[in-house]
């Protein structure tokens, strides 16, 4: 800004105007007509300081923040259609509350549905996503959709803002990106943000994944080590066994457990084989013509120096000692390796299945269902139920990912089917492990279930004393206030108008219990409004 139109204002400022009065023409052209025509009973101070603001104000008006030469290439022509103004409303009053969830909920369905936002709202959402205070959760469920929702005018604008250019860098497809802001991501970001990018490279660039990994390695905490080798998960491949091998001499166990269960998940690779070597003869089969057989365990003699590198510490050598050796590992044999030692179906096995470690076996087997993604396997252990508790076995609900969808939500609207099924007391276990989102059919009989179970408990919680707390009845509830989070992320869209429908607002006064009318009752109420901020956005958006 030239300061000689600025320079006669400030020695005024300075000095004073009861020091020395400025000159009546202290005002350059085109601003000395505006002058003349401020009201006379203006002060001359608010004279001069609406003066210095104008001269302010034209000195930079047109100015380029360019170098000189510069010039500004024009953001692309937008791909995608913009959102109704209608839509555009209901998403700024979603941005502008706290509530987390239902910003991410209605930012996925307007990608969902091919649309983006108004140029209005880039600097708000890249704001939003700036904030350090931001949970990495959230970051990372807007992190596949954000592209689509900024359009070119965002990637555009991203340009210029260093912070919104990292956020934005960070949820493109690293195809999209060049070696460059590859490296400087890589280099710059969080720990979550890496793992993205590292997730994508093992399916494009797993070279360049393995080079990676391999550098930064030394330089990280166990804990980020871990995570980042659990990537190679993802396309894991022959080359891959190279520096895996060298993760299994590493000193700590958890490292060595994790690289030996990556490497026996390749047929081809050294520890694969040298697993079943070991595995041969832990489960024998013996024919017994009175009873169709059974099924023995037999414990390692002695502890063998060579399965440290499967992450299998000594600890001694008792019996329980040798049976966690035994659980560790079955957890690492590809299941499919007992049906083809034994000549019998996973669920044969498991039924005659008969030694004193029968529990660390049967442990074994669930790890190792998990590991290899068995699906036979996973089908028998959900089925067994201990033969003097008539329970399901423990942790196994983890197993219900490995079923095709369908098959998880038929065994899950079974176990609710009765409070006499073996798993109804273990169902919200079940519902967190459900693949999300769920099927049409699958929420709507989960939203018709929900308001029976609830009519239920209102009605009990209402004909309890309001003197006493019936804590038999809050545990209940907290378990259905933690199934009505699960139910507000995974409920697809088909269901968000049946969901109004069929569910009805719980009034406070229909309790006594201090418990309900204050969290359940609320959870409840809020999860209802969601639901319906979320279909009358979807109405505008299908418009």
């Amino acid at each position: 800004m030239p300061m000689s139109r600025l320079r006669p204002l400030i020695h005024y400022a300075l000095i004073g105007t009861r020091q020395e009065q400025p000159p009546p023409d202290i005002a350059s052209a085109p601003f000395d007509r505006l002058v003349d025509e401020l009201p006379a009973t203006l002060s001359l101070e608010r004279k001069l300081l609406l003066l210095a603001g104008s001269e302010a104000v034209y000195a930079v008006a047109g100015a380029s923040t360019l170098p000189l030469g510069v010039t500004m290439a024009a953001a692309p022509p937008e791909k995608l259609p913009s959102c109704s103004w209608q839509a555009a409303a209901l998403i700024q009053s979603a941005l502008q509350q706290s509530r987390r969830e239902q910003q991410v909920q209605a930012l996925e369905l307007v990608a969902r549905h091919g649309r983006r936002l108004p140029f209005d709202l880039l600097p708000t959402l890249f704001e939003m996503l700036s904030n350090e205070g931001l949970s990495s959760q959230t970051v990372a469920a807007l992190r596949p959709v954000l592209a689509s929702l900024v359009g070119e005018r965002g990637r555009w604008l991203a340009r210029f803002h260093p912070a919104w250019h990292k956020v934005l860098i960070s949820s493109l497809p690293a195809t999209e990106l060049s070696e460059q802001e590859l490296s400087l991501l890589w280099q710059e970001s969080s720990t979550p943000e890496r793992l993205a990018l590292l997730r994508q490279l093992r399916v494009y660039n797993r070279p360049l994944a393995r080079q990676w990994l391999a550098e930064a390695w030394p330089k990280e905490r166990l804990e980020q080590r871990l995570a980042l080798l659990g990537t190679f998960e993802i396309g894991l491949e022959k080359a891959d066994e190279v520096f895996l091998e060298k993760v299994r001499d590493q000193r700590s166990y958890h490292e060595r457990r994790l690289a030996a269960a990556l490497l026996v998940r390749l047929p081809s690779s050294a520890c694969h084989r040298e697993l079943l070597l070991v595995a041969q003869g832990l489960l024998q089969r013996e024919e017994r013509s009175e009873d169709g057989g059974v099924v023995h365990a037999v414990l390692p003699a002695a502890y063998s120096p060579a399965w440290r590198r499967f992450g299998i510490e000594q600890l001694g050598s008792s019996q329980e000692n040798r049976a966690m050796w035994l659980q560790a590992l079955i957890s690492l044999v590809p299941p499919s390796f007992w049906e083809e030692q034994l000549q019998l179906s996973p669920a044969s096995i498991i039924r005659l299945l008969e030694c004193d470690w029968r529990s660390q076996v049967l442990a074994g087997l669930i790890q190792a269902t998990l590991l290899h993604r068995a699906t036979s396997w996973a089908r028998a252990l959900l089925s067994w139920l201990d033969p003097d508790q008539r329970q399901p076995l423990a942790e196994a609900e983890e197993l219900l990912s490995c079923l095709e969808q369908p098959e998880a939500e038929q065994f899950l609207l079974h176990a609710l089917a009765s409070p006499e099924q073996p798993w109804s007391k273990r169902w919200l276990a079940l519902l967190a492990k459900l693949p999300r989102p769920w099927s049409a059919a699958f929420g709507c009989s989960f939203i018709e279930y929900l308001q029976g179970r609830f009519q239920q408990l209102i009605q009990r919680s209402t004909q309890a004393s309001s003197q006493v707390e019936p804590w038999e009845l809050v545990e209940e509830w907290q378990q259905w206030e933690k199934g009505l989070k699960i139910a507000s992320n995974a409920l697809p869209e088909a269901c968000f108008d049946f969901a109004l429908q069929v569910l009805q607002p719980i009034l406070p006064q229909k309790t006594q219990s201090y418990y309900v009318r204050n969290n359940i009752i609320p959870s409840f109420n809020a999860f209802l409004e969601d639901k319906a901020f979320l279909s009358n956005l979807l109405k505008e958006l299908e418009r």
